[in-house]
């Protein structure tokens, strides 16, 4: 279904996204907002931690990725950073 072809999206975005040397915000986001959309919340908030381990610093579209993420999964505790 729709989930399942989103999940291969994620999946191909990511390995691109891994060979990517310069990572910008719009990237991160754009992976983060992926993973949300095909359900994958705990992949969503393993990057995040990534980006907050990164030199790049998150910007609002990432925290609204990480909102919907929440709000999907009921897991407002997981916003707790």
């Amino acid at each position: 279904g729709n989930l399942n072809a989103l999940n291969n999206d994620v999946i191909s975005a990511h390995k691109l996204f891994d060979k990517t040397p310069h990572r910008t915000i719009y990237l991160w986001n754009s992976l983060i907002w992926g993973y949300a959309r095909a359900h994958k919340f705990r992949n969503a908030f393993s990057l995040f931690n990534d980006v907050l381990h990164s030199e790049i610093m998150p910007d609002n579209f990432t925290y609204a990725c990480l909102v919907k993420a929440s709000s999907e999964n009921f897991d407002l505790h997981s916003l707790r950073v």
